[in-house]
């Protein structure tokens, strides 16, 4: 999986503690080795538990370039099969189309744009020509039919 530039690749190693599973973290400073240690969750929401760095030195700077937040939410999207391909605009429920896959269609199309954005309703609803608070709306009953799972205020996922 891509971040940009960076790539996870998952990893075993005596060297790492036990626990879960670890992911090397590649392209984001020179000469430093960056491990996250993942936690699989319950209902698909994988979580980083641990960094390790290792290489060069380390300085605080090298740390918050690090997109933790970033990774994670990536993380839990690749845990629902989501993908980076473009897509067509998110549109209005189609006359034969039942709640529960229209629920599914806003389901995927927010994974796909929560992977570039931490705002993924503002970003679907620009490339829609809808208001955001229809999006948010379609979101929310998308969370209701569990066609999403429960979000958390000011993180996108």
């Amino acid at each position: 999986m891509a971040l940009g530039d960076v790539t996870l690749t998952p990893v075993t190693s005596p060297d790492l503690p036990q626990g879960g599973q670890w992911y090397r973290v590649d392209g984001l400073v020179n000469d430093l080795i960056v491990h996250v240690l993942v936690d699989s969750g319950g209902a698909n929401q994988p979580t980083i538990k641990r960094v390790h760095v290792a290489g060069g030195a380390v300085h605080a700077e090298h740390l918050r370039n690090v997109p933790l937040g970033q990774i994670e939410r990536r993380l839990r999207l690749d845990a629902h099969n989501v993908n980076d391909e473009p897509r067509e605009p998110l549109t209005r429920r189609r006359a034969d189309e039942d709640a529960a896959a229209f629920a599914q269609r806003v389901a995927s199309t927010y994974r796909h744009y929560a992977v570039s954005t931490g705002r993924p309703a503002k970003a679907i609803a620009d490339d829609s020509g809808l208001p955001v608070g229809t999006v948010h709306r379609w979101i929310r009953e998308a969370r209701g039919l569990g066609a999403l799972g429960k979000g958390t205020q000011g993180r996108a996922g």
